[in-house]
Formats: C-alpha cells, structure tokens, sequence
C-alpha cells in the first residue's frame, strides 16, 4: 500500500507542478488530479491515484444521457491511454424523484459506461460521501442497491471511513462486506463532538445552518478522530487492498495557507506511514 494525497484547499491556489513536486520530494507516490495534470504527474515521479469522470450522464433525458456517455466513454478512453486506472462518477439523487427512481436513472446511466470500462480495465469509483443526503452511495444498504443495479465488476467504491463514522456505521464491518468492491480509498478523520451533539442530536443543528445533520461532528487529519487506523489499514490488508491509500485533508485546523495545508498532510503521513510497508 502506497501515500497519496488530494490536493488540499489552500493548496489549489498554487501552479499544479509546484504541488506535484512538493508532494514526491515529501515522499507521496499519487495524487489525485485530472488527465491533464497526468504528464506533469509522471515529469515528477508521480502516480495519478483517481481522475474525474466529469460527462453529466445522470439525467432523465434519453437524448442528453446517450450525448454524456459517449463523452463518459472518450474520457475513460484518454485516462487509459495516460495510464490511468480509476475515475470518480457521480452518484446524485434526481431532484424530485424518489430513491428507487434515481437509482434506475443511475442503471441506465451509468450499465454501458460500465461495460466500456470493463473491457478497458478501468473502474468506475463511488466516494461514499452522503453530500447531506443528496448522494446515493452513502450506506451499506444503498451500495447493495447500485451494485444490483449496476452488476458490473468494473463499479466499486471509494472507501473513505469518515463518512461512515459520522453516519454511525461501523467502518470495519463494511470494508469485510465489501471488500471486493474496495477500489479505492481515502485517509479523513472524523471527530465527534459530545457536547453539540447533546445540543442537536444527530439530525444536526437547526438554526443558523441549511445543512442537516451537521454542526455535532468535523472532519480531522488521520489520527485526530475516531477511526484506529492500525485496524482499518489492517483491513483493507485483510481484504486485499494493495494500492493507493489517499490522504483527503479537509481539517479546518490547518486551513489558511498552502504551508498550513502542507503542514497538515506531512502530520497525517506521520501518523499512517508506520502501518504501511
């Protein structure tokens, strides 16, 4: 298992090379980041650890849905020939349909790319991020359900324990369930905080917010959270994950600049690096 990273918020306003450089001479192996950054990638010793599959093939309409596949397609055909072996889709609900009805627009939208993907050896990765309850792959129960509808080996998940923990589910059991359909994995903390969630419960706050289920909880460096890492890097080694664990750096703490950010990615390799050979 190797250390990548995404490029942080404060990290974005800096030319790409100079993060790409930062990361390898600080001992990263990947970043996440678009086909277009792949050469700069390879210039600096660099994987691609995931690119973007940005064609917007989650639609209703019949015409535009066919349109974003063939895009879907042209850009899984430009990542293979870069060397690239993964793309994060979207998994959004439909606005005004129920879950079951955005579930079918996801089986029609995404059953072809999937088999494109498949005889391309590339995969499609869903990051289990709720995004408030407006994303679909957020929970054992919904992961069942997309794989059922989308059968397809080449559909997986990117397993970031995080958002399991602020869920409430237990991030262990579902890295056994589903193991085979780890595809990739991010590295984020989660921190509970007792004395708000005595405060709102765990629908969140209600006042001064538009977020639900929030205000009770944060995202925090590998290490400042809830998860023990020595237990779920150990397994995703038990599974049989072997590739890129990707630090997600989304702690406030070290928000401000590109240096704070940069602070905060080399704390949370100290504190995975001794797990990983």
């Amino acid at each position: 298992m190797r250390l990548g990273f995404l490029v942080a918020k404060d990290m974005r306003e800096l030319p790409f090379e100079e993060v790409a450089k930062w990361g390898s001479a600080h001992g990263f192996e990947a970043v996440d980041t678009s086909v277009q950054n792949a050469d700069i990638c390879a210039k600096c010793g660099l994987d691609v650890g995931c690119t973007f599959l940005r064609a917007n093939v989650l639609t209703p309409d019949d015409g535009e849905r066919q349109k974003a596949q063939e895009q879907a397609m042209e850009m899984i055909g430009q990542a293979v020939s870069k060397g690239i072996r993964r793309a994060m889709i979207s998994h959004a609900r439909q606005p005004g349909m129920t879950t079951e009805e955005s579930i079918d627009i996801f089986r029609k939208a995404y059953t072809p790319v999937a088999q494109y993907a498949e005889e391309h050896d590339f995969r499609l990765v869903m990051e289990i991020w709720p995004a408030w309850g407006q994303n679909l792959a957020r929970s054992p129960e919904l992961f069942r359900a997309l794989f059922e509808a989308v059968p397809s080996p080449s559909l997986g998940l990117c397993l970031d324990p995080s958002h399991l923990v602020m869920q409430g589910i237990d991030y262990i059991k579902a890295t056994k369930e589903f193991g085979d359909r780890i595809f990739y994995s991010h590295a984020k903390d989660t921190e509970i905080l007792k004395d708000r969630l005595y405060d709102y419960g765990v629908f969140g706050q209600s006042l001064n917010t538009d977020r639900p289920c929030t205000g009770w909880w944060r995202y925090r460096l590998p290490g400042y959270g809830e998860i023990d890492w020595a237990r779920f890097i150990g397994t995703l080694i038990e599974v049989g994950y072997d590739d890129i664990l990707a630090i997600e750096h989304e702690d406030e703490i070290w928000y401000g600049s590109p240096e704070l950010n940069q602070e905060g990615l080399l704390r949370a390799q100290a504190v995975l690096k001794p797990y990983l050979l």
